[in-house]
């Protein structure tokens, strides 16, 4: 309910917090979906230092977050949705990039990889 109350008031107000872009780049992309397959947008944490700060992050309106991790480097990311919290993780590729479905219900969360393409 939190997470709803946050989302809500963040995508009203202009400014407050901050979105990713709508072109979502990186190695490491997660794409946020409910049970049916919707796109979500939560807001969220990751161990990843490059992204560490105060400020409150979320996905893209899409549903979607992308990290630019070195090759190997493992992205670690919990999101807050209205749904529920799921925390997944994806390794960087050597080359292209590594696409992970998370899944969001509250009742059952998964997350899945959706393989990696090249650049």
């Amino acid at each position: 309910m939190v997470a709803l109350i946050i989302t809500l008031i963040a995508s009203l107000v202009p400014g407050l917090g901050s979105s990713a872009p709508t072109e979502t780049k990186g190695t490491v992309i997660f794409t946020v979906v409910d049970r049916v397959g919707l796109p979500m947008r939560c807001a969220y944490t990751s161990t990843w230092p490059e992204i560490q700060t105060k400020e409150l992050k979320f996905t893209a309106e899409n549903g979607t977050v992308g990290f630019d991790a070195p090759a190997g480097t493992t992205v670690d990311v919990t999101f807050d949705c209205p749904a529920g919290t799921a925390t997944a993780s994806a390794t960087a590729p050597e080359t292209g990039v590594a696409q992970k479905k998370v899944t969001v219900d509250g009742f059952a969360l998964s997350s899945k990889n959706e393989g990696s393409s090249a650049a």
